[in-house]
């Protein structure tokens, strides 16, 4: 659901680190990957053998990225 802010997304002045299931049926992970290219200062995880609820997949990745992410 971001077609409507899309145009706007490149006047994020934070980083962001984005995190994508890469086995995630419903909302592939090229579309993370197209989504990462259009916001400035993104870095894109791709989370293996991970599907869509990335927060029960592999809560300990999210952990892990969020505390690396904000040291």
């Amino acid at each position: 659901y971001t077609d409507e802010i899309e145009q706007r997304l490149s006047e994020l002045r934070c980083p962001v680190r984005l995190l994508w299931g890469r086995d995630d049926e419903w909302i592939p992970i090229e579309t993370g990957r197209r989504l990462a290219k259009l916001l400035p200062n993104c870095e894109l995880s791709e989370i293996a053998e991970c599907g869509h609820l990335v927060q029960e997949d592999a809560p300990e990745n999210i952990i892990n990225t969020a505390l690396n992410f904000f040291d």
